[in-house]
């Protein structure tokens, strides 16, 4: 029996209640979409969704009614009709899974959460490159619409962008002959193509926008802070690097060719090995060889410990890497989280993120990071000022 169905003839209970108003349903699933994101560990209590419904829709129900919600939403999701009353259009509804997590403790409330199944660099991504096109009304209606993909957290957050670039990644060139989202895409898709067709692609490279174009083997594209990157086989048969990364919107003169990629079964396991680089890399920092990556232990600072949203930046950045987990914690009681990661991409990111997290391990990394901490602050106006009163005492 359909969801509509087993609402509709669902029979009064000994408290009088009849079947659920869809729009009680309806609004129940906004609120999860507006307020959750299981990837995110941002989870509601019934108590938390029942107060949602009456401050944003008026609506006082039963803890019973709001768990009949969830139970149909998690049952039959996309079978209800997303029409709100009063609402003048109808909602964008992303595909996701309702999720449920039982209370920390043994009295404690189940928890509830929309876990969304597409990433959500992907939209902060497409939402990056409509704001550097001209903002007509076309692109804003479409940036609404993407923005309902997210949460009001994930909205709150976009702007704050807490990666800086990756030189050759990211270099700049004036012969990219097109540009906007459209454009993009296209690039997308052609190489997309090309890796599952196992076939080179032809483009110049942004670091010599003056060159013919070369022939390069393409083993991975995908977003990561904000932009697509391709990872391509380097040129040349003594290689240094195992993959070379690029930034897909200022490659020019992009074409796919008919050439193959050569031997399968060695062009399969090179694309293994790209995709573990991709994994090891953060934001828009990525190592060219797999010699770079280790085991990393990271530990939040006592701020970020004491104010558990700032934790979100490790997770955002690192809970795909391989291995990522809890390792016990560090003599002050703060939890200590591993996973691997190249050399340049943490050395960047801890130091970034000094203030919120500690690199524990290895050692010559935490090294480095703390002399680079050092030098910018003997570079530093305090710098100064601090060696000046030395002098003077």
């Amino acid at each position: 029996m359909s969801l509509m169905a087993t609402l509709s003839h669902r029979k009064k209970d000994t408290m009088g209640r009849t079947s659920i108003p869809r729009e009680t349903i309806v609004c129940v699933e906004r609120i999860l979409l507006e307020h959750s994101d299981a990837d995110r560990g941002e989870y509601l209590t019934i108590h938390g969704i029942r107060e949602l419904l009456k401050d944003h829709y008026g609506i006082d129900v039963s803890k019973d009614t709001v768990a009949d919600c969830l139970e149909a939403l998690g049952s039959e999701t996309l079978s209800v009709p997303r029409k709100v009353a009063l609402r003048t259009s109808s909602s964008l509804v992303p595909p996701y899974e309702l999720e449920s997590l039982l209370g920390e403790k043994t009295n404690s409330p189940k928890r509830f959460a929309a876990k969304r199944l597409y990433p959500i660099n992907q939209i902060k991504h497409l939402i990056r490159h409509l704001r550097e096109d001209d903002p007509d009304s076309d692109s804003l209606n479409t940036e609404r619409l993407l923005l309902k993909l997210v949460d009001q957290s994930t909205r709150d957050e976009f702007d704050d962008d807490i990666y800086n670039g990756d030189p050759l990644a990211d270099a700049p060139t004036e012969a990219q002959g097109t540009s906007g989202l459209r454009a993009l895409l296209t690039k997308v898709e052609i190489l997309d193509r090309a890796i599952r067709e196992k076939v080179k692609v032809r483009f110049t490279r942004p670091t010599e926008p003056n060159a013919n174009p070369e022939n390069w083997t393409p083993y991975l594209v995908a977003p990561s802070g904000g932009y697509y990157y391709l990872f391509v086989r380097p040129q040349g048969s003594s290689r240094k690097y195992n993959v070379l990364p690029f930034r897909v919107d200022t490659l020019s003169d992009l074409t796919r060719t008919d050439l193959t990629v050569g031997d399968y079964d060695a062009f399969e396991e090179e694309q293994a090995t790209a995709r573990r680089i991709f994994r090891a890399g953060i934001g828009r920092w990525f190592s060219r060889t797999t010699a770079d990556i280790e085991n990393v232990v990271v530990a939040p600072s006592k701020s970020a410990c004491e104010e558990s949203k700032k934790q979100r930046y490790l997770f955002e950045a690192m809970e795909d890497k391989d291995g990522f987990g809890q390792v016990g914690t560090t003599d002050d009681g703060r939890p200590q989280y591993r996973f691997q990661a190249s050399h340049q991409a943490m050395v960047q990111w801890a130091l970034k993120m000094s203030d919120l997290f500690e690199l524990v391990s290895p050692e010559p990394w935490r090294q480095e990071v703390i002399d680079k901490l050092e030098n910018q602050m003997a570079r530093s106006a305090y710098g100064n000022l601090a060696s000046k009163e030395v002098d003077n005492d």
